[in-house]
């Protein structure tokens, strides 16, 4: 999917295919320093999973040497270049856009994908860092596994995430795994009462 805005499009692979069958590749954009001078890793949801962000300019070349290594790969409809280097120009306004005010940290723990896991801190510059930084959801959820059983409720629209917490979960993990939404948008209230019910 193109972004409304011209100049930037995310991508989103999903692992090295050949002849159909997939292919362990997890280091497939660290290990291209063709792919690293074009694009900015936008967020690594699993191990052969990521989110690339690039201008305009490079997608077709790009989208070549994806080809080239056969990694799947699917254009995100989203209109700005968030986690990347290309939205830097904006951190000024969007830093005194945001309240002068200090924020406490609040009773239970928050754990950050932006950090990676477990927030210290709410700096006056977190709400940058959160647009602006790699989502890190999988070092983030392997600090929750590493710390016991958690149960895990994804209210995104889509349910991916829930999705990707499968590949995740720490072997013999007795974690559970709920999605409150549905991609199709129907019946939403009766799957998030079924999910909450099942985490009960």
């Amino acid at each position: 999917f193109s972004s409304r805005r011209r100049h930037t499009r995310y991508i989103s692979v999903t692992g090295v295919q050949t002849c159909d069958l997939p292919i362990y590749a997890p280091r497939l954009f660290e290990d291209s320093e063709f792919l690293r001078a074009r694009a900015s890793l936008a967020g690594r949801n699993f191990e052969s999973h990521f989110v690339l962000s690039a201008p305009q300019a490079n997608i077709d070349a790009i989208e070549g040497a994806l080809a080239r290594a056969g990694a799947a790969h699917q254009w995100l409809p989203v209109p700005y270049p968030f986690h990347s280097a290309w939205i830097d120009p904006l951190r000024e306004a969007f830093i005194d856009a945001c309240p002068g005010q200090r924020v406490a940290m609040p009773a239970l723990p928050v754990v950050c994908c932006a950090a990676g896991g477990a927030l210290g801190e709410v700096t006056n510059d977190y709400f940058w860092r959160v647009a602006r930084e790699p989502m890190y959801f999988m070092p983030a959820v392997a600090g929750l596994e590493a710390a016991g059983a958690h149960d895990y409720l994804d209210l995104s629209p889509s349910g991916t995430l829930a999705g990707f917490l499968r590949y995740l979960k720490a072997p013999g993990s007795a974690s559970r795994v709920r999605a409150a939404l549905s991609p199709f948008g129907r019946g939403d209230m009766e799957t998030l009462d079924a999910a909450l019910a099942a985490l009960r």
